[in-house]
C-alpha cells in the first residue's frame, strides 16, 4: 500500500540506529533487476570494505550480474556478518518472487 509513510518511517529509522548496524543496505526491491543492480551497487561497497580489512565472505570486484548476486548473498549469510540492516522498499509486485535474491540467514536484520 504506497503513500502511508513506510519510506519515512525506515529513513528515520536509519538515522536513529545507523551506529547499531555494520552495514545498511537499501534495495530497490520493485524488480528482480532493480534488485541485482543494488546488489551490484553494493558489492563496489562491500570490496572497498574488504580491502580495509573485512575477508568474510569475499567478493570479487569484477564479478558479472549473477556472480555479483550469489557474491552479495554469500557476503549477508556469512556467520561473521551479523550486524547488517536490509530495508526492502519498493516491493510494489508481489507477483515477482524475489525471496531468491534475498539472504536465507538468521542474522542481520531484514525489513519488508
Amino acid at each position: 500500500m504506497g503513500g502511508v509513510g513506510k519510506t519515512q518511517l525506515a529513513v528515520t529509522y536509519t538515522e536513529l540506529h545507523r551506529v547499531d548496524y555494520s552495514n545498511i543496505f537499501w534495495p530497490d526491491t520493485n524488480s528482480e533487476d532493480s534488485l541485482k543492480d543494488t546488489y551490484a551497487e553494493n558489492a563496489k561497497n562491500i570490496v572497498h570494505e574488504q580491502r580495509s580489512g573485512s575477508q568474510s565472505g569475499a567478493i570479487a570486484a569484477d564479478s558479472n550480474g549473477e556472480e555479483t548476486l550469489v557474491a552479495v548473498k554469500r557476503w549477508l549469510n556469512h556467520p561473521l556478518n551479523t550486524g547488517w540492516l536490509l530495508i526492502c522498499d519498493n516491493y510494489n509486485n508481489p507477483t515477482e518472487d524475489i525471496r531468491r535474491l534475498l539472504p536465507e540467514a538468521n542474522h542481520g536484520s531484514v525489513g519488508r
